[in-house]
């Protein structure tokens, strides 16, 4: 899940100081997650999704965009 964070989060152009404030926790509770040393619970993944207006479901799936025919290059903007 760690890799979807980071990416929902870049491509927002939020810092973790600016997600961890929008759900309710300390950037260091909030790095615990995109480092995957920490799952967040369903509750803070609903309110993840509902920061990034994604589903709960596409952040427990942990799919992140990437370039076509490319295997290694994420998408890094956000996708009007």
């Amino acid at each position: 899940m760690k890799e979807i964070l980071k990416y929902l989060r870049t491509i927002n152009g939020y810092s973790q100081d600016k997600v961890a404030s929008e759900i309710g926790l300390s950037r260091q509770s909030y790095n615990k997650y995109e480092a995957g040393t920490v799952i967040p619970s369903d509750k803070i993944v609903a309110k993840l999704a509902d920061l990034y207006h994604v589903s709960p479901k596409f952040i427990h799936e942990n799919k992140v965009p990437k370039l076509p025919g490319k295997d290694t290059e994420y998408v890094t903007h956000k996708i009007e």
